[in-house]
């Protein structure tokens, strides 16, 4: 994202929508103990995708995510 990262994306949807559903995808690589993908659940992502995935892996998150509302 050229104009700003995830964690400032997701910061701003929870803020101007707190009930808005969440799913961070990344094919950034842990650094030592740090997992970009588990930072973005700590700062409200509901759920995780890493890349590569399949569409399918999207489609079920999407869905479990629409049966939880």
């Amino acid at each position: 994202m050229p104009e700003r990262d995830g964690f400032e994306t997701i910061r701003e949807l929870k803020g101007a929508h707190p009930h808005v559903k969440i799913v961070a995808i990344s094919g950034a690589p842990r650094f030592g103990s740090y997992n970009p993908l588990e930072a973005a659940g700590i700062f409200g992502a509901h759920r995780t995708i890493p890349k590569p995935f399949e569409p399918a892996a999207l489609l079920d998150v999407v869905r479990q995510l629409l049966s939880e509302s």
